[in-house]
């Protein structure tokens, strides 16, 4: 055997397989017998080319004198060839690994038979690189050696698995020849059967309608079976090491079941609430892999409960370290092409064992948890939960629109419990919020404070007392409240109605004089705002809906058109109650509305982030533009912007002007009310 090349990034093992019918034989001797005779010509084998290199290498790694060890290959040689005779062959099958040559005429029989029967042919060739074999120890680059016996063991070992998955007949038989007469060495494997019970296709050839049986193997039994084969190899080539693969499968599958077991215990029980909420009534669909549309946000929820169960588990670092371990062990083995595979894969299959595992736990669920309730909904209040309610109620809405479900009393009333829970999720996430509120100003009234801060904090916690009784009466039943409950609500709900976003329709007498005070209550405060601790400046400003960077004079000037939007507001609302309703005077004050809305935008912004809108705006002028003279392109362009910056400015300079107007009011207003009290006082000293 002549040495073999040493090739680099090349698969270790590569294995192809093709079928071939009898209508559609091509070998030279025209029948299967003739793919015998190729297999095992003289000048592709080599019978006496069957060495334990494995032994050689250890006895040559002890020292062995050189005449011994020559004594030692010609007794190898001499009881393979005692063993063999004159009569063996290189062929090997499934109980021998030379058989002779009466053999051979019986196994030509019964591929005279497959033939008859018109059996399917499967001629395979397994090539192995050549640092694979020396590596494992299954060939000697210095003497030529090759183990056979080695070799073939493995291919027998997993040869009846092959054959199992494919569903052959138990007549099915296969035959081997080694072969040394290309640049690696390769292994021709062919299997048939003697009577067939395959699948029958049929199908047009050469203008001939023809049934033949079904000659496709599967590809998943020939990547198992090559896979298989490189392993035992290596294990038989490697006795006294460990298998690494096997110990990273093993360590693979026992992390695995670990943080399955372990996403059972610790799972919580909110995120099982989560999931139900968004599951279909249909539970034979509750399958992670399953492809219904009602399953796909299902599955966005179990992903993210998933990677946020992974991420927080150590277990799961030592799994992708081990994965990423076995994945370059693969890739080394079968070839560049496959890197990365079995990491996705394994890690795939992860998930979707952990997806599957939460859609048991939630069919085995109680009965009552597993139906939609407000209180299921209402215990579910992340912003992120609340989004997804949000869009369920408009999809449901929007199914009813078209007339999908008109008809269908279930989703008139999951729309109202969906309304109901919404309504609940919000105050339960208010709480949420009023006790970290709460929380800051306890921590801030440790401090030393002067009159102004206390002030600001006995207005803050009222304001907290206030909004959590609000919270609290929305959670409850609208029919379990009493009257007093009814009255508070209206009036806290008008009180804390947010005049920006607040429908036209909704200001009435009363939600105005409420909004009215409020504004009022916040601006006593606004007042005596100046050098205050910061950290209660900053949740004041919070709570007051403002930016904390903005400066006083902005402050003040957005307090007076938040009156002013509500004042517009309500006179629209009357002004559509009047018979001689007038859309024209309808439209130039909702136009007025808008600019007010505007303007507290505008003045709820820091001088940088003004500059940004205005940038954005001026860009969002050029990108409109058309260029068709660049030149006179650039001087529309800095016009444009100029005047747009300018109008900005004059908007700025109006609005300054008002809040100084403001401010004088409100000195004038002081003045009056420390006049007054002195008066009372100088009549007081009279009296005495």
């Amino acid at each position: 055997m002549k040495n073999k090349p040493i090739e680099k990034n090349k698969a270790d093992v590569i294995f192809t397989t093709s079928y071939v019918t009898v209508d559609s034989l091509k070998v030279s001797s025209n029948n299967f017998k003739g793919l015998v005779d190729y297999s095992e010509r003289e000048n592709a084998t080599d019978l006496n080319n069957d060495f334990n290199v494995l032994l050689e290498k250890e006895a040559d790694d002890h020292e062995v004198k050189f005449e011994k060890f020559v004594d030692y290959t010609s007794r190898n040689t001499a009881t393979i060839i005692e063993q063999l005779n004159s009569e063996a062959t290189a062929t090997f099958t499934e109980s021998k690994d030379n058989i002779t040559q009466q053999e051979t005429k019986i196994l030509k029989e019964k591929l005279d038979i497959a033939q008859k029967n018109k059996a399917v042919l499967w001629p395979s060739v397994l090539s192995f690189s050549t640092s694979f074999l020396i590596e494992n120890n299954l060939f000697d680059p210095d003497s030529g050696h090759f183990d056979q016996k080695k070799t073939k063991a493995a291919i027998r070992n997993n040869m009846h698995t092959l054959i199992e998955n494919n569903h052959l007949d138990s007549s099915a038989f296969w035959w081997g020849d080694i072969q040394f007469d290309t640049n690696h060495v390769h292994v021709h494997i062919n299997l048939s059967e003697e009577t067939p019970h395959r699948d029958k296709v049929k199908f047009e050839r050469h203008g001939e309608l023809v049934e033949e049986f079904k000659g496709n193997l599967k590809q998943q039994s020939l990547k198992s079976f090559k896979s298989h084969v490189t392993m035992d190899l290596i294990a038989l080539g490697n006795p006294k090491k460990k298998n690494y693969r096997l110990n990273y499968e093993k360590k693979v599958a026992i992390l695995r079941s670990s943080l399955k077991e372990d996403l059972k215990v610790n799972i919580k029980k909110t995120d099982l609430d989560k999931l139900m909420l968004r599951l279909p009534e249909n539970q034979n669909l509750w399958r992670y892999k399953s492809n219904a549309k009602t399953m796909v946000e299902p599955k966005l929820v179990i992903n993210k409960i998933i990677n946020n169960y992974l991420n927080e588990n150590s277990d799961y670092k030592q799994f992708t370290q081990t994965l990423s371990k076995l994945d370059s062990y693969n890739s080394k083995k079968f070839g560049r092409r496959t890197q990365g595979k079995t990491f996705k894969d394994k890690d795939s299959e992860l998930k979707e064992r952990l997806g599957n595992a939460l859609l048991k736990m939630c069919k085995e669920l109680p009965k009552e948890e597993k139906r939609m309730s407000v209180d299921g909904l209402a215990n579910n209040y992340s912003p992120d939960d609340i989004d997804a309610n949000l869009d369920t109620i408009q999809f449901l809405k929007k199914k009813m629109r078209d007339n999908e479900g008109f008809k269908n009393p279930g989703i008139k009333k999951e729309i109202m419990i969906r309304k109901i829970g919404l309504k609940r999720q919000k105050a339960n996430l208010e709480l949420e919020r009023l006790a970290i509120s709460h929380d800051i100003l306890q921590s801030i009234k440790k401090k030393k404070l002067v009159g102004n801060e206390k002030s600001i904090i006995g207005f803050l916690e009222q304001r907290f007392q206030n909004e959590r009784e609000l919270s609290l009466l929305k959670l409850k039943n609208i029919w379990d409240l009493t009257e007093e409950e009814h009255e508070k609500l209206n009036y806290l709900q008008g009180y804390f109605s947010d005049e920006v976003n607040i429908p036209v329709n909704k200001v009435s007498s009363e939600v105005r004089k409420a909004i009215n005070n409020r504004l009022g209550d916040e601006n006593v405060q606004l007042i005596t705002l100046r050098n205050i601790d910061p950290d209660l400046k900053e949740l004041l400003m919070k709570e007051l809906g403002f930016n904390k960077n903005i400066k006083l004079k902005s402050l003040k000037k957005q307090t007076v058109l938040r009156q002013q939007l509500i004042d517009q507001k309500f006179n629209l609302q009357s002004l559509k109650k009047e018979p001689n309703y007038s859309k024209e005077e309808a439209a130039r004050r909702y136009k007025k509305i808008k600019e007010l809305n505007d303007q507290l935008t505008l003045s709820n912004l820091t001088s940088t982030e003004k500059i940004k809108v205005n940038f954005g705006q001026v860009k969002e002028k050029f990108n409109q533009l058309k260029v068709k003279n660049p030149r006179k392109f650039k001087q529309q362009f800095e016009k444009r912007g100029s005047s747009l910056i300018r109008t900005t400015t004059h908007d700025l300079k109006q609005q300054l002007s008002v809040a100084k107007q403001t401010r004088q009011k409100e000195k004038s207003a002081q003045n009056a009310m420390f006049q007054e009290e002195r008066e009372v006082e100088y009549s007081r000293e009279a009296e005495r």
